[in-house]
């Protein structure tokens, strides 16, 4: 049982669930529901697409635990409590794991390519299999770099499903033309998620990288606050906070005019305050415990985010 413990560890098992949470929340609240009022069911068979989840939480597991292996010797002065990579698991084994997870997510990929005839999509796993780790290798190490790979690897996941959707419906002429706008709607929604998803867990990163500034200095890693220092990193932090803020309003403004009341509420409560609380937080932030709890309350932002959608379909209906 330990052991399990510590493989779910390893591959991050809360942040898998809410990738697979994401996924079916935005199937199931948003293509399901919009593409049945052009009477059809998303493109993509409920086996397969559980197939393609199942192949994103593999890659990104992958991700995880190539991570830690290049990181652990700064692991082991950041948190040397909770090393697992040469420790509790042998590094080889780490290794030898990404490697197969990796290929067990991308031959998953392969079917579901070749199931929606489109077997160009079977290069996205393969190229964000590389990229994560290239990014534990390298990309980490360049300034800023690492932090826009990482966020954006984090939020693609939206984009691979809307993919497979668009292509497999590329293959239905009649679904189309019938679904041709309904699809659109699907597409800005699906995007604006991204868009948001995507600054979220930059600011993550960025914060990520103040919490192991310790271990990162030693490595000569040239990390955003490691090069402009903390101070300067917290007022980019608040840019990037007054964006994601601001592009929330407007989104709210949207909503309001289209008499949307309750999911303006439900944004205002649930995301817009926290965010306004984050703000309050990073202003006094300090040691690095009170940039962990930031990170933390972002991650909750991001689970009331996914919320959002399920709040976003009943309020519309």
């Amino acid at each position: 049982m330990k052991q399990i413990i510590t493989y779910l560890k390893l591959v991050r098992a809360g942040n898998l669930l809410i990738i697979a949470a994401t996924l079916y929340v935005l199937r199931i609240f948003i293509f399901d529901t919009y593409l049945s009022y052009c009477n059809y069911k998303p493109m993509i068979g409920n086996g397969l697409f559980f197939a393609l989840v199942l192949a994103m939480m593999l890659i990104a597991a992958a991700g995880y635990i190539i991570n830690d292996y290049f990181d652990q010797s700064i692991d082991g002065i950041n948190k040397p409590e909770k090393q697992i990579v040469g420790t509790l698991v042998p590094s080889k084994h780490a290794q030898n794991l990404f490697y197969v997870l990796s290929g067990i997510g991308i031959f998953i990929f392969m079917i579901a390519a070749w199931k929606v005839s489109s077997i160009n999509l079977a290069i996205i796993p393969a190229i964000t299999a590389m990229m994560l780790w290239y990014y534990s290798f390298k990309y980490k190490r360049l300034f800023l770099w690492g932090n826009i790979v990482v966020a954006f690897l984090s939020a693609f996941i939206i984009i691979v499903y809307w993919l497979f959707e668009f292509f497999a419906m590329k293959h239905n002429a009649l679904a189309l033309v019938d679904c041709n706008r309904t699809f659109q709607t699907i597409t800005q929604i699906t995007f604006i998620y991204f868009g948001f998803a995507f600054i979220v867990s930059l600011i993550r990163e960025i914060i990520k990288d103040v919490v192991d500034i310790e271990g990162d200095s030693s490595h000569a890693r040239k990390t955003l606050p490691i090069v402009l220092g903390i101070s300067k990193t917290k007022k980019i932090l608040f840019a990037l906070l007054s964006i994601f803020l601001a592009s929330v309003v407007f989104l709210q403004i949207k909503l309001y005019l289209a008499d949307s009341v309750w999911i303006v509420i439900y944004s205002i409560v649930m995301i817009s305050i926290p965010i306004i609380y984050v703000f309050t937080k990073l202003l006094k932030a300090e040691s690095k415990e009170d940039f962990s709890f930031i990170s933390t309350l972002l991650k909750v932002i991001m689970v009331l985010g996914i919320l959002f959608l399920i709040v976003f379909r009943y309020t519309l209906s």
